[in-house]
C-alpha cells in the first residue's frame, strides 16, 4: 500500500505552544508571538514559500512587543525542538522491509526540511516528499493532496494519510484516502495496520471467484494498481506458468517485486491467460449446474431402482448401467471445480463452509 506520513507531530515531536514558551522570555510574550505569528496568515505564506523569514519577522514584530531580531532568531531556530520519535521511526522502517510506499507529506518552510534532510537519514526510506514550500500549497487544501496522488501516480483506494491534525484528514478521506488520526505510537501501529487488513479483505472480495461473473482483467489491474501487498502478489501468478516466474527466493520482498516486475513486462500475455482460465471456470465451475446434473442423476437411479423391481423385460440393466456411469462422469468435472480456489487451484474440501481461500486470500463465498 501506499503511506503517507505527516512529520510534525508524527514523525517528530511538535508542541507549538511549549516550543513558542521555550523561545521568549515569558509567558505573556510568547502567547503574543504564538496568536500573531503561528495562528497568522503569515505562517502559511511562509510555509507556502511566499514569504522571506526577514519579510515575516518585520510584519509579526508590527503587531507584537517582540523585536525583529527576537522573532528572526526563532524562526532560524525553532525546528531544533523538532526530535525524531523512535517508535514511528520503527514503524516506517518496518513497512518499508514489507514493501509498502512512503511517502511524506508536511507543511515546513524551505530552512525547516532543510535542516531536517541534512541531519535524519530516515527520509531515504520515503518513495517520494511534498513540502508545502516547494508546492506552494498547505494542508488542507484539498490541491495539495491531489497533487501528491498525481505526481506519484498514486490510487486513493491504495492510500493511508497519517495526521494529528483532524482538520488535514478531511480533505484526504473526502478524495479517498484511508485516514489515520495519530495520537500515540501504540494506537498509531494499531489503526495503520487495521487499514492495511482492511484494504487487503476489499482485494480478496473483489477478485475473481466461484459466484460472480463479472469480475474482469481490468479490475484485477485497478485491484492490484500500485500495492506491493503479499496478498496482491499472490494474485499475479494467476496462471501458474513457469514463463512468468523467477527461481524461488528466500527473501519475500524480492520475490513479490519480481513478480511484480513479470506481470508488467508480460502484460499482454498474462491478459490472455487470465481470460482463458477465469472463462473456462465460468463454464465449468457453476455450483448450480453440479445440482442440476446431480438431481438428474438420482432421478434416473429411483427411475433404475423401480424398474429393476418390477422386473420390467424391455429395459437392459447394462444399458441403464452405462448410461449412469457416463452421466456420473460428467457431473464428476464441474463438481471437482467447486471444491477448488479458482486463483490457486488449491483443493477446499466442503468449500461452503469456507469464506476465503486459506493459501491465496480469494473470496469463495459472500
Amino acid at each position: 500500500m501506499n503511506i503517507i506520513f505527516d512529520l510534525g507531530g508524527v514523525l517528530f515531536s511538535w508542541n507549538a505552544t511549549q516550543v513558542f514558551l521555550a523561545s521568549f522570555k515569558t509567558s505573556a510574550k510568547s502567547k503574543n508571538v504564538y496568536n500573531q505569528l503561528y495562528k497568522h496568515q503569515d505562517w502559511h505564506s511562509l510555509n507556502r514559500g511566499e514569504l522571506k523569514i526577514t519579510d515575516v519577522a518585520q510584519r509579526t514584530a508590527q503587531r507584537t512587543n517582540a523585536t525583529v531580531a527576537e522573532i528572526e532568531t526563532f524562526l532560524n531556530s525553532y525546528m531544533a525542538h523538532l526530535t525524531p520519535l523512535s517508535d514511528n521511526i520503527e514503524l516506517i522502517k518496518q513497512l518499508k522491509e514489507k514493501g509498502h510506499h512512503l511517502y511524506c507529506l508536511s507543511n515546513m518552510h524551505t530552512k525547516t526540511i532543510e535542516y531536517l534532510r541534512e541531519r535524519f537519514s530516515f527520509f531515504k526510506y520515503f518513495n517520494g516528499q511534498v513540502i508545502s514550500c516547494e508546492t506552494g500549497l498547505t494542508k488542507p487544501d484539498p490541491k495539495i493532496y491531489k497533487f501528491l496522488l498525481d505526481k506519484y501516480q498514486l490510487d486513493s483506494k491504495e492510500t493511508i494519510f497519517i495526521d494529528d491534525d483532524q482538520d488535514n484528514l478531511i480533505p484526504a478521506k473526502a478524495i479517498g484516502m484511508r485516514t489515520v488520526l495519530y495520537c500515540d505510537p501504540r494506537q498509531c501501529v494499531s489503526d495503520v495496520l487495521a487499514q492495511i487488513n482492511c484494504y487487503r479483505k476489499f482485494v480478496a472480495d473483489c477478485t475473481r471467484n466461484l459466484f460472480t461473473q463479472d469480475f474482469t482483467f481490468e479490475d484485477f489491474m485497478a485491484n492490484f494498481g500500485n500495492s506491493k501487498d503479499k496478498i496482491v502478489s499472490e494474485f499475479v501468478i494467476l496462471a501458474s506458468n513457469d514463463k512468468y516466474r523467477k527461481a524461488q527466493s528466500t527473501n519475500l520482498r524480492i520475490e513479490r517485486e519480481g513478480k511484480i516486475k513479470q506481470l508488467e513486462e508480460h502484460i499482454e500475455e498474462v491478459k490472455k491467460d487470465f481470460t482463458f482460465i477465469f472463462s473456462k471456470i465460468n463454464k465449468t465451475a457453476k455450483p448450480y449446474i453440479t445440482l442440476l446434473v446431480g438431481s438428474v442423476v438420482l432421478s434416473l437411479w429411483i427411475i433404475y431402482l423401480a424398474l429393476y423391481t418390477i422386473h420390467v423385460p424391455r429395459i437392459s440393466v447394462p444399458i441403464i448401467t452405462a448410461m449412469l456411469l457416463s452421466i456420473f462422469v460428467i457431473a464428476a468435472k464441474p463438481l471437482i471445480a467447486t471444491l477448488k480456489c479458482p486463483n490457486c487451484h488449491r483443493y477446499l474440501g466442503n468449500f461452503s463452509k469456507k469464506h476465503h481461500c486459506p493459501r491465496c486470500g480469494v473470496l469463495l463465498k459472500k
